[in-house]
């Protein structure tokens, strides 16, 4: 099942804390929807969710509502072990990619992009956390400093995006089928890599607006599904040319 949560309902997922009173508060109207929505498609075995009637918030299993106020002010939906897609994207969330993330094992896509106040160092754990995940956006955030190794190790990985961000580094060989690869928009720097177990599946590469330098291997253009190629607004040398690569189907720019 594939869930694609709205923002209002993320906003209170995040804060992540513990029930904090037992008094008894209608919810306010503007915070029933979303919770609502959220629980109509999930299948949910332990009926951890079945508390989630009515409009007194405080009977809820796992939500918390303000005293004076009733709008719901945390929620803890620890153990969500079920969940398979989390959509963060274009938001005003900030700070750091936490930590409890990684309890997700059965995510296959997670989608924080959009969000220009979310960064730091990207954790050493997020390409390992789930072995099932297949589609990773981290692009258009604030992230910094290199790519952890995990990254280019995560077998069960097809789409990876961190452009627009302000990685730096080298990139080295991913050793996976990704299909989709977009790194543009970086501080990343060194020489290109030949992408050689990606063969076979990378059909785009986007490494535009970095600081590569050194001159583009021949062996790019063994690349063999490669549809979209784009190397602008870097230092690189065309030893191999856009004729060449257009000779291989591959789309130059």
């Amino acid at each position: 099942m594939e869930l694609k949560w709205d923002a209002p309902f993320l906003l209170l997922l995040l804060s992540l804390c513990f029930l904090s009173s037992s008094r008894c508060f209608d919810l306010d109207p503007r915070d029933q929807d979303s919770p609502l929505r959220f629980r109509s498609p999930v299948a949910d075995p332990g009926l951890r969710l079945a508390t989630w009637s009515g409009c007194n918030c405080t009977n809820w299993t796992g939500v918390s509502c303000g005293n004076q106020t009733g709008r719901v002010v945390s929620m803890n939906l620890a153990n969500m072990n079920f969940l398979k897609t989390l959509d963060l994207s274009h938001n005003s969330f900030g700070g750091v990619v936490p930590d409890d993330t990684m309890e997700l094992r059965q995510l296959r896509e997670l989608v924080p992009n959009g969000n220009r106040e979310l960064g730091g160092v990207l954790p050493s754990w997020i390409g390992n956390f789930s072995s099932n995940l297949k589609k990773l956006e981290l692009g258009s955030n604030s992230f910094h400093g290199e790519m952890p190794d995990s990254l280019f190790h995560l077998k069960s990985l097809k789409h990876l995006d961190l452009g627009d961000n302000c990685l730096s580094g080298n990139i080295h060989e991913f050793h996976q089928s990704l299909e989709f690869l977009n790194l543009s928009l970086n501080r990343l720097y060194g020489t290109l890599p030949c992408f050689a177990d990606l063969t076979r599946s990378l059909t785009v590469l986007t490494l535009a607006d970095n600081s590569l330098v050194g001159r583009i291997p021949t062996c790019i253009a063994s690349l063999q599904v490669l549809a979209h190629l784009n190397l602008s607004f870097n230092h690189l040398s065309y030893g191999i040319s856009c004729w060449f690569l257009a000779k291989s189907h591959i789309g130059c720019v």
